[in-house]
């Protein structure tokens, strides 16, 4: 799927809000998470690394991810919705997926999976990057990306981590720049949605940290 992630722009009118780890809706509006500052900030962000049982969570953040910014990402509603839990857990499994604002009104998350095949194996895929609109603009997703880069930086012989987003998405190029990333080349019409609108991907990469 493509990496790009939806417009990191202004916080929405319910900063409090989160994703209901089983519907994959917002949540209604309460106390804000202690751990999410403001774009100016220097607080921290809570991030966890998801693991097998988290499928819920996971499968709730993919869901909004597909319903909030669609044109961000190859898959759609339909087929997430699809896929079977164990499609989820072996991801799970075998790549790192963090969330960030905890598991209980999680606000966003991102994948990180390493090449599996020998002559590849020294370079990670940074994909599915998604933070709610209620939490854009205060470094949810500076907080992800980083936690994505230092989960590839683990891993043995690793040197180059790589992403596509939407040529058009500017805000998410911005924070990839900032994260170290540089663009390598551009793929034509990599995605084509049901209207017939077409989307270029930029390629991107950085050395791992």
């Amino acid at each position: 799927m493509s990496a790009a992630a939806p417009t990191p722009g202004a916080d929405d009118a319910n900063p409090a809000a989160g994703i209901d780890p089983q519907t994959g809706h917002q949540t209604s509006p309460g106390a804000p998470p202690a751990a999410a500052p403001d774009a100016g900030s220097c607080g921290p962000v809570e991030v966890v690394r998801l693991g097998v049982d988290d499928v819920a969570v996971f499968r709730a953040l993919r869901l909004a991810a597909m319903t909030r910014s669609p044109d961000a990402f190859n898959s759609t509603y339909g087929e997430e919705l699809a896929k079977p839990d164990a499609w989820y857990a072996e991801r799970l499994a075998e790549d790192g997926v963090f969330a960030a604002g905890g598991r209980t009104q999680p606000q966003g998350m991102v994948g990180v999976r390493r090449y599996p095949t020998a002559k590849a194996r020294h370079k990670a895929w940074l994909y599915g990057l998604f933070v709610a609109p209620e939490a854009r603009g205060r470094g949810v997703g500076q907080a992800l990306v980083q936690a994505a880069l230092s989960h590839a930086a683990g891993e043995v012989d690793v040197e180059l981590v790589l992403l596509t987003v939407v040529t058009g998405n500017a805000p998410a190029i911005a924070l990839y720049e900032r994260m170290g990333f540089e663009a390598y080349g551009v793929e034509p019409r990599a995605m084509k949605t049901p209207d017939g609108t077409y989307y270029d991907d930029l390629l991107m990469a950085r050395p791992v940290p």
